[in-house]
């Protein structure tokens, strides 16, 4: 007696354990083989996994195109190449180079910020005051000003707290 392994009873027991996320690899790979291998008698209520499954397949199948047209592309890349003057060379990838060109574009904006910060800051050997609106550079007239300034807002021990008797 043969068993039928597409026998639409045991494909029913199979997707709804599917649904509910009990499934193990061979019985997925029993629904993949259903529904991407057969054609006919398929139930209607079924058409949604057929598509589903469908779809899965392909998208593996570019998946694993990809896979190998990168891995092809990367040895291709690696394998020595014979010049015309017999001697071999390497081939670059596209994608080292592109990165090299990254990285240089990256330090040489790094230098440039570095550069106009340095340019930007003031010098520190300029000492200014402004009195009345003149700006003064003359460091005798900037520390008399300073001292001066200072002579304004310091106070003496007998006052330290006369300002708090205008408030009794």
């Amino acid at each position: 007696m043969k068993i039928d392994i597409y026998d639409n009873s045991l494909i029913g027991r199979l997707i709804d354990r599917y649904l509910e996320g009990e499934t193990d690899n061979s019985e997925e790979s029993v629904l993949r083989n259903y529904f991407t291998q057969q054609d006919a008698d398929i139930p209607g209520e079924w058409q949604y996994l057929k598509a589903l499954f469908t779809y899965e397949k392909a998208e593996a199948t570019k998946l694993h195109e990809a896979e190998t047209a990168k891995t092809l592309a990367t040895e291709a890349s690696t394998t020595p190449a014979t010049a015309s003057d017999g001697k071999k060379k390497t081939k670059r990838s596209s994608h080292s180079l592109s990165r090299r060109l990254l990285y240089t574009a990256s330090i040489a904006a790094s230098l440039l910020i570095i550069i106009s910060v340095f340019l930007s800051m003031p010098k520190d050997n300029e000492n200014f005051a402004v009195v009345d609106g003149q700006v003064f550079t003359d460091k005798n007239i900037v520390s008399e000003e300073a001292e001066e300034a200072l002579m304004l807002v310091s106070s003496n021990e007998n006052d330290t707290f006369d300002a708090f008797k205008e408030f009794d």
